[in-house]
């Protein structure tokens, strides 16, 4: 996926998985919703990948069809506000992971 800066136009509220094993850790995130979250296949997915401190935290998010939604699967939510972002993918894990991935 080549970078590049998108605008997010509505707040997206999601529920979420993290590693700070960046970029190694990003697909057993995404083995482990589909084995907690059921039906998948209906949620729009994201990853995200945070700078916090000196540290890089990833998030394997699913967006939530009703609020509070992540509650049922023992997840925390984070909501992330509509701003422009830069957005770009790991080598090797743009095709691994894109079922239901929604473009912002």
């Amino acid at each position: 996926m080549e970078p590049k800066i998108i605008e997010i136009t509505e707040d997206i509220k999601t529920f979420y998985t993290h590693t700070y094993d960046v970029p190694a850790g990003i697909p057993a995130l995404f083995s482990e919703l589909e084995k907690q979250v059921t039906d998948l296949d209906k949620y729009h997915l994201y990853g995200v990948t945070e700078c916090i401190g000196d540290k890089l935290i990833y998030r394997a998010c699913v967006e939530e069809m009703h609020p509070g939604e992540g509650n049922k699967f023992n997840l925390p939510a984070v909501q992330y506000p509509e701003r422009k972002i830069f957005i770009c993918g790991f080598k090797g894990l743009a095709a691994t992971h894109t079922r239901n991935a929604r473009n912002v």
